[in-house]
Formats: structure tokens, sequence, C-alpha cells
């Protein structure tokens, strides 16, 4: 196993043999097929060229190699309901986040009563708590881009607010109402015994 930097001669070299448009990326010599045949997940980042496997879609963050810029680079906010003592835990969602190779620059929580939770509530509408933001380069995340319109919304300004996905996470308040709503039962458990 090798790294190799970008800017040395030899990164400069395989860039151009590879043409390769960003970094990190992994170049794979050898019995390239067995690899495959082990590993098949690995041809959704990349694909054999010249016999030797060229990963250029590993997820982000990544640095355009022409431009320089960073891309992927996010910051979450987890907005509380501290008078809701059995609503969900708005962090669970790193998980989720994880699992689409997210993980956020800089995170911060707020309630919803605090000075900074209530300009956001106010500013996004925002009519669930607790909630999720997310702001950053989130267009750099592709499969995480096409499943967060299932949840919540993009604003105008590049927010992502997690909006609907709140009875599938736990209990969770709800503004208008004025009321909690509890979390429903998961009507899918199976018996043991069968």
């Amino acid at each position: 196993v090798k790294t190799v930097k970008t800017a040395s001669l030899e990164g400069t070299a395989l860039i151009q043999q590879y043409n390769l448009q960003r970094a990190p990326a992994i170049i794979v010599q050898g019995d390239v097929e067995k690899l495959l045949k082990i590993l098949p997940q690995l041809q959704s980042y990349g694909q054999v060229q010249d016999d030797d496997f060229v990963g250029r879609a590993l997820p982000a963050p990544f640095k355009e190699i022409q431009s320089g810029k960073i891309r992927g680079e996010m910051d979450v906010t987890y907005i509380t309901e501290k008078q809701c003592k059995e609503c969900y835990d708005p962090t669970i969602n790193r998980q989720i986040l994880a699992r689409f190779g997210m993980v956020p620059k800089s995170e911060k929580t707020v309630d919803r009563l605090d000075a900074e939770g209530e300009r956001l509530v106010k500013h996004y509408a925002i009519t669930t708590t607790p909630t999720v933001l997310l702001t950053g380069d989130l267009k750099a995340y592709t499969d995480f881009d096409a499943v967060w319109k299932q949840v919540g919304t993009i604003e105008p300004d590049g927010t992502y607010i997690f909006r609907t996905g709140q009875a599938q996470m736990g209990t969770y308040y709800d503004l208008v109402a004025k009321k909690v709503v509890a979390a429903k039962k998961n009507d899918t458990s199976t018996n043991s015994s069968q």
C-alpha cells in the first residue's frame, strides 16, 4: 500500500495517466478480477482501466484536482425540544448520515426555546421538533440528495431541513397543534415461537 500526494511528481503522473478529476482516488494493480469477485461493491466507485482498477468516485468529501476546491464539507444543527422529555434525540441522525459517508465538519445542538432555536424555527417555518438542519456542500452526496427529498426540504439558501420523517424517528412535538405526538408502535413485530 502506498499513499501518493497529488502535488508530487508521481501523483501528477498518475493524475494524467488515469485522468483523475478528484482526490482521494484509489488505484489497484494486480489480480483485479479476483478483487472485484471478492468485493463487487468496488465497481460502484470506479472501473478497470489498463488492467488496473481505478476508483475515481470515492465518497465525499473530496478535492477537485483542477480547481483545488474541497467538495462535500457540511455542518449540522440539531434542534431539540427540552420541554418534551419523551421526544426522540435528533443526534440519532448521525447514524443515518454515516451510512451515506457523511461526517460533519461541525455539529451544534440548540433547543427550540433558545434564542437561536427560536430564530431558526421562525426563519424556516419549522412545524415539528426535534429536527435537523444541514448546511454546506451537500450536492456532493448524490445518493443522499435523492433520499432527502422524501423526508425533508432544500431551502432557497441551500439549507436542508428534516421535516417529514419525525414519525419514523420516534415521539416528536407538533408546533402547530402544540402537542406531543407519540411514536407509532411497530406493527411488523414477529412472534419468536412461530
